[in-house]
């Protein structure tokens, strides 16, 4: 059987990445890829043109998105397949968290004001055409307006949580996420999971939780991931029958984040990425 690419783990300008549509197209096709995934932060915005530029440029692509939840420690979890078109329980609680995440820049917005630091949200949205405003594109500005020298020193000075501009926000339950993916006609899969804070008896813990609740996969192959990392999530996703996807967490198509791009037929069947 001929092997078949696919990069499940992309960010774009829609939440905090510098790709456009266009761009993730050219690296895909760069890469030799069959199939790619856009799974931008706690959003569904700009799915369906990314799909539509997908097809225009005769590549396989499927919806995502990468939750941001807590349960202990951060645990973020990837949904495929979802419909951004059709009413549905992740579609409601996404309109509510895009509120939520508009007050909260606002609010950081305001914190740097009174700092000294003079930007607007309105300024960031004609900046960047963005969809979805982050600290990331807080961060840039400060950068382009010269507040700050760097986005790394934004964030350590003050945006980071502890730091003087830094407003906490929703995270989902990481079982409720799965759920409502679920519900939703998707695909439920645990994203880097090398990256969480947790030992190996605790993370397989959380993985027989999650597959109790829904979950259908590990994104094992991650650029972060040892070769060992790697051999335990398979062993992991044989054990509670979950796929094994894969996904480089490329935030723009220069970072050079590589993984493993083959991807196993059990994946490109639940994913129907044929």
């Amino acid at each position: 059987m001929e092997k078949f690419l696919s990069d499940l783990h992309l960010h774009s300008f829609n939440s905090d990445g510098e790709a456009d549509y266009l761009d993730q197209i050219k690296r895909a096709k760069d890469l030799g890829l069959d199939a790619i995934a856009l799974t931008d932060h706690d959003t569904l915005n700009g799915v369906k043109d990314f799909l539509h530029e997908c097809k225009k440029n005769n590549l396989k692509a499927i919806s995502g998105i990468e939750l941001s939840c807590f349960d202990q420690t951060e645990i973020h979890i990837l949904g495929y397949n979802v419909d951004p078109s059709k009413p549905s329980p992740l579609v409601k609680e996404l309109a509510n968290l895009s509120q939520a995440r508009k007050n909260r820049m606002i609010m950081i917005i305001d914190k740097l004001k009174s700092l000294g630091v003079h930007i607007s949200y309105d300024e960031i949205i004609q900046k960047y055409k963005t969809n979805s405003v982050s600290r990331y594109h807080i961060a840039k500005l400060m950068v382009e307006k010269g507040y700050v020298k760097s986005k790394e020193e934004a964030y350590y000075l003050y945006l980071f949580p502890g730091k003087p501009a830094f407003v906490d926000f929703f995270y989902f339950d990481p079982f409720k996420a799965v759920e409502i993916i679920a519900k939703s006609g998707g695909t439920a899969v645990l994203a880097h999971p090398g990256r969480m804070r947790m030992d190996s008896l605790n993370l397989e813990n959380l993985v027989k939780k999650l597959a109790e609740a829904g979950l259908k996969g590990i994104e094992t192959y991650y650029p972060a991931h040892s070769k060992n990392a790697i051999k335990f999530f398979k062993q992991l996703a044989k054990k509670y029958n979950l796929i094994n996807t894969n996904g480089s967490d490329t935030h723009n198509i220069y970072d050079n984040s590589i993984t493993n791009f083959e991807t196993e037929p059990k994946t490109i069947e639940v994913l129907g990425l044929r």
